[in-house]
């Protein structure tokens, strides 16, 4: 494996491997002889940074046995520990590729069949992610208290019944978490919070603000804030503000929301974590080029799409006597790999506007969680009731061209049929529904 990183993210690269790795992505190509070898040192490597899994997901036949072999789990869930690394396995010039990106781990908090929350852990931060805030009594409390932003569906109370909890752990903490929600959500919050006595917040020495952002229109947007030590008061801070379809936009991703229809305003969600831009530091001793900070506004304006013109200063300074290199000459030191695209939808009715809304915002999503509430049989009462069936659910991914997905909010109706309903979902997924 590669020798260890600094903080500037530059690796070295030898033998016929070409292997880059950094604190957020891996990207490797492995001759089939070494793919055994290969898979052992890269399961070592990973058992160091990670200690978190999310479900099972999909790999060729060869590398599953040799993570098995290596790497022996149980027959109910298998390949959770170490495999989700490799979430993009392709076969390139005879060779097996992977594609790794561990920055964001989303898992299913409450199953299948449970209240919706999907939980998105953020590898090296403590700036994790709610997806709807069903109950969340599973969550450790650790878990909680780094939520620093929560994107809620709708206030159905099974997507929204865990506000109590999180505020619970939460009062008495210097915390600010921000909320998103559809149109006259703040307004629900203001009244969840209303229905406590506040008289003695003065005496906390820490305080607690919600931040709350509505999604009024397709293009604007209020913000009102809810401050402990005023008893949480409302005080709105924007009225009928811009909004583009991005609802929060954060150096490592950015979240895109888009307003759908459950006889009432649902909102669906698109998580993009940005690309991740290695640096190779053999090639970067071929140039006579050093490690250090000017790297990071080389990747900063390879991320940025500057033309090949844009000047680099090599010692991190703008100094008139820095030497500078036009970035199309650097061009070629650095590998620059897609950030992982995690979409959410859940309580929406099958319509062709929500069917045409879920595929834009959703397209080619890495992983797409997605609600399946009835099966394929029931389709009549899915309708009455404005959910997705399976099958729906199965055809929108696929239209969405969406590489993996992850159903859930099963009805309760099918309890123990868990398998049957799955096998609806990747029939419809994989075009074989009649």
């Amino acid at each position: 494996m590669p020798a260890g990183a600094d903080d500037d993210d530059v690796f070295d690269a030898t033998g016929d491997r070409d292997v880059a790795i950094n604190d957020v992505s891996v990207v490797a190509a492995v001759e089939p002889a070494a793919m055994e070898q290969f898979t052992v040192h890269l399961i070592a490597w990973a058992a160091k940074l990670v200690r978190c899994t999310i479900p099972k997901i999909y790999l060729d036949r060869g590398i599953r046995e040799a993570l098995t072999k290596i790497n022996p789990v149980s027959k109910a869930a298998p390949f959770t520990s170490l495999a989700f690394f490799c979430n993009d396995v392709r076969k390139i010039h005879g060779r097996t590729s992977f594609a790794m990106r561990p920055l964001l781990h989303p898992s299913l908090v409450n199953g299948r069949y449970g209240d919706p929350t999907v939980y998105v852990e953020t590898l090296f931060e403590k700036r994790d992610l709610l997806f709807d805030l069903g109950e969340i009594t599973s969550l450790s409390p650790r878990k909680i208290q780094r939520v620093e932003q929560i994107f809620v569906s709708h206030a159905h109370i099974d997507h929204f019944i865990g506000f109590d909890h999180l505020l619970r752990l939460l009062v008495g903490r210097e915390k600010t978490v921000y909320l998103y929600g559809p149109s006259r959500f703040a307004e629900r919050v203001y009244h969840k919070l209303q229905s406590y006595r506040w008289n003695l917040v003065e005496g906390y020495r820490c305080d607690l603000v919600f931040v709350v952002v509505e999604v009024e229109t397709p293009h604007s947007i209020s913000t009102t804030r809810f401050q402990l030590k005023k008893a949480f008061a409302a005080e709105p801070v924007l009225s009928n503000g811009k909004f583009d379809g991005v609802l929060h936009h954060a150096p490592t991703y950015r979240v895109s929301a888009t307003i759908l229809e459950h006889r009432t305003p649902c909102l669906g969600f698109a998580l993009q974590e940005a690309a991740h831009v290695n640096v190779w530091k053999n090639r970067l001793a071929e140039r006579g080029l050093p490690v250090g900070p000017w790297l990071r506004p080389l990747k900063r304006a390879v991320v940025e799409g500057r033309s090949d013109d844009h000047l680099i200063h090599v010692d991190g300074s703008a100094r008139s006597d820095a030497r500078q290199v036009q970035l199309g000459e650097l061009r070629d030191v650095v590998t620059v790999t897609a950030g992982q695209k995690i979409a959410y939808i859940t309580d929406v009715a099958d319509t062709a506007a929500n069917r045409a809304a879920i595929v834009a915002l959703a397209e080619n999503a890495d992983i797409l969680f997605i609600e399946a509430a009835f099966a394929g049989a029931d389709a009549a009462l899915a309708k009455q009731r404005a959910h997705l069936t399976t099958v729906a659910a199965g055809e929108i991914a696929r239209e969405a061209s969406a590489r993996r997905i992850e159903p859930f909010h099963f009805s309760p109706r099918y309890a123990g049929e868990e398998e049957h309903m799955l096998a609806e979902v990747m029939a419809a997924f994989r075009g074989l529904h009649a």
